[in-house]
This record gives structure tokens, C-alpha cells and sequence, in this order.
């Protein structure tokens, strides 16, 4: 884990920071001297120009890209280049609404943003029952469906990690099994995979992946809690070649996670008010778990009587002698601030149910039926509405969500 003051955790421990948070310029440590504004940027040669925008961090190119029609065209692909080069955009099947093999019900994302991106990691909200057919086997049609809806989502994705197939807390990771030498002695290694039928199913998803896209599937480790190991398919081998295909692409995958943009262009009502509340549940709670984390790194993991209170940045190796010396005073300002934006994401979302739940009534009154019809015709006229596995409106997802929301919050 990286001491970071914008961490954002689950509640498993992995680092998923929003979209928002990781384009937000955050305060300078010491004061920059006062500079002379300069007019004639916009005169200078364009190879001038890429030359100082290259030298821009991510969150300063954000702000570029959203100034002139002329700066957007120069710092849009060099923005994507930083975060595209070694940044995954994080996404829950949950949130694109899919129902019954892997129908879009709809998108709480920025569509237009979407089809930028290069390096996807899909969380599988159901996990291998999705891609499971007869006898417990892989339905390769249920994966091609997959593959289809993420090539539609993700045009020009290139590397496509696939997370939640299997319990953490049952997983049995493929592993290296030893290889049988001269009487009867087993070798320290072997190149030969043994699988169970869960990775099989896995291996058979991750061979259906179309071509352009690179496919991994994500498997945690039970014995180490937020541990995942990244697992691919050899790409010289054959499909006869059954287990041997496997590959250990990274033993502690841990990379920089990103949420997607929220989806916009909702119209007026209800949809956008309840997805609007989730987000800002969602992005609450991981700014919390970042918070506590960094609480116990700085209060708890570290104090000393003796030494004093050692610094958890990796490498520093600077010691405290007295508590509020421990931060910096530009540190204390931006967690202080992430605590006041996280209070008021509570209060914002916190409003929208209370709101909501005014609107919607009790479950089976007159006013429900009212809320429920308001909710589905807003989602087919936005164009996000398939009918639900028993083919009725009210059973696609996102209202199935609310309902719960409604009658459990």
C-alpha cells in the first residue's frame, strides 16, 4: 500500500480512487512565487507548446483540456497517454445494469468518456454463474454475449482484466505442480498448471476475448487479505494444450484504479437523482476507508515513547518528536479538506434519499405505483430500459436496486 493523501480503499483494501478526486489539483506545499502573466502562449510554435504541455501532471492537463478548442486538440492525446499508460478504469457489472446474458439495462458511466479508454478491469458482479451453461460447464455463447457488451462499452479497449469470478473466500488459485523425474523424484518446478473446473471455465472466457483485446483474470489470494495475482493465457499456445495455457502474469497486482466519470445526460427525475445518491454513497465510502487507513499510519501504527513517531512514507525515515509535528501543515490541510467533502457527500446524498423515499410512499401504496412508472418510462426515454428476465419492466436491475434502497436504507 502507498502512503497517499487522496488514498481511497474498499472495504477489501483495494486502492479505487474517483475519477474526480484524481484530476483535482491539490495544494502547493510552500507558496509559489508570483509570476507575470504571459500573453502569447498561443504565439509560440506548436512543437513549443506540446514541449511545455508534456511537462504538465495529469490533473494540470484536465484543466487545459478544458480552456480553448486549440489547447483541448494538443493536450487531449498527451492526457490519455498519462492516464492510459498505467491506469485501469475500475467498473462493476452492477453499474451498467446488465440483465440476462449481459443485456444492457443501462449505463451510469460517461459513454463519451468510455470510449477512450484502454485498460478496463470489469468487476463480475455474479461471477462465474454468468458464464456457466449445462453440467457446470463454460457457455460460450454467455461469453461471446460478454465480450460483445464490452467491445460496445469499451471500443478501444486493449487490456481487459476480469475480477469477482470466484469467493475470496473459497478460491483455490491454478498452481505449479511438480514434475515427476527419474525414479519416482519430483523437481522443485514444472511449467504444468493444475486447474479445477471454475478455471477452466475462466481460461475458456479469457480464450473467447476478441482480437485487439489482451485478457486477464484477476484471482485473490485467500491467505493474504487484499492480495490478487494477475493470471493470463499463453498467447504461443494452442487450445489443445488445456491447463498448460496459464500463465502468472504478476503475483501482488495492485495498480492504479480509477472509477469512471459519472454519466450526465440523464434527463430531469428520478434515474439520475438515485444513481447521482449511489455514486456519491459509493465515493463516501472509499474516501472514508482511505482516511482510516491513513489515520492508523499516522496515529496508531507508528507512535514511539522512545523514538518519537516515525513517518510512513516509504524511504523518508524522518522522526517526530511530538504529535502535531507529525504532518505537514499542507498534509493537514488536504485531509482536513477531504473530510469536509466527504461530510458534505453525506449530506448530499443523504437529502436525495430522504427525497426520494417522500416521492416514492410506502411499498404497494397508490404513490409507489405513481414512482415506479415515473422511474421506468424516464429510463426508456433516456434509451436505458430492456425488459427484465420475466420480461415485465419493473424487473430490470436498476429498479429491483431501488426498491431495496427504498425499503432497506
Amino acid at each position: 500500500m502507498s502512503w497517499r493523501i487522496d488514498l481511497s480503499l474498499t472495504r477489501q483494501g483495494v486502492s479505487v480512487t474517483a475519477f474526480s478526486l484524481a484530476v483535482t489539483l491539490q495544494p502547493q506545499p510552500q507558496p509559489t512565487p508570483k509570476s507575470r502573466t504571459f500573453h502569447a502562449f498561443s504565439q509560440l510554435p506548436t512543437e513549443l507548446q506540446l514541449h511545455i504541455f508534456r511537462a504538465c501532471d495529469a490533473p494540470t492537463l484536465f484543466q487545459l483540456i478544458h480552456t480553448t478548442s486549440h489547447i483541448r486538440t494538443l493536450t487531449l492525446p498527451i492526457f490519455w497517454n498519462i492516464f492510459g499508460r498505467n491506469t485501469w478504469y475500475t467498473i462493476n457489472t452492477l453499474s451498467i445494469g446488465y440483465a440476462k446474458l449481459f443485456e444492457i439495462t443501462y449505463i451510469a458511466h460517461d459513454k463519451s468518456f468510455a470510449k477512450n479508454i484502454a485498460q478496463v478491469e470489469i468487476d463480475i458482479w455474479r461471477g462465474l454463474f454468468e458464464f456457466r451453461g449445462k453440467y457446470g460447464v463454460l457457455d460460450a455463447d454467455k461469453a461471446r454475449r460478454f465480450w460483445a457488451m464490452l467491445r460496445d462499452l469499451f471500443p478501444a479497449a486493449q487490456k481487459v482484466v476480469l475480477a469477482g469470478l470466484v469467493d475470496p473466500d473459497s478460491v483455490q488459485l491454478p498452481f505449479y505442480a511438480a514434475e515427476e523425474e527419474e525414479e519416482g523424484q519430483f523437481g522443485p518446478y514444472s511449467n504444468v498448471v493444475v486447474e479445477n473446473t471454475d478455471h477452466a471455465i475462466i481460461r475458456g472466457v479469457l480464450q473467447l476475448a476478441p482480437q485487439g483485446i489482451e485478457a486477464f483474470a484477476s484471482l485473490p489470494v485467500k491467505e493474504k487479505a487484499a492480495s490478487v495475482q494477475l493470471w493470463g493465457i499463453a498467447s504461443d499456445s494452442s487450445p489443445e494444450d488445456g491447463a498448460k495455457m496459464w500463465r502468472l502474469v504478476d503475483t501482488s497486482w495492485n495498480p492504479r484504479r480509477l472509477l469512471l466519470p459519472a454519466r450526465k445526460d440523464w434527463s430531469p427525475g428520478p434515474v439520475g437523482e438515485y444513481l447521482t445518491m449511489e455514486r456519491l454513497m459509493l465515493i463516501s465510502s472509499l474516501e472514508r476507508n482511505g482516511l482510516a487507513w491513513l489515520r492508523h499510519e499516522t496515529h496508531v501504527k507508528f507512535p514511539s515513547s522512545k523514538r518519537g513517531i516515525e513517518c510512513p512514507n516509504w524511504g523518508c525515515g524522518a522522526v517526530f518528536d511530538e504529535r502535531d509535528r507529525r504532518t505537514p501543515q499542507h498534509v493537514r490541510d488536504v485531509l482536513h479538506a477531504r473530510l469536509k467533502r466527504v461530510m458534505g457527500m453525506d449530506v448530499r446524498w443523504r437529502g436525495l434519499m430522504k427525497k426520494l423515499k417522500r416521492e416514492a410512499g410506502e411499498e404497494g401504496s397508490e404513490k409507489r405505483e405513481i414512482f415506479r412508472n415515473a422511474f421506468l418510462d424516464q429510463m426508456e426515454a433516456d434509451g436505458g430500459l430492456l425488459l427484465g428476465d420475466e420480461g415485465e419492466r419493473e424487473r430490470t436491475d436498476l429498479w429491483v436496486k431501488v426498491c431495496w434502497a427504498l425499503d432497506n436504507e
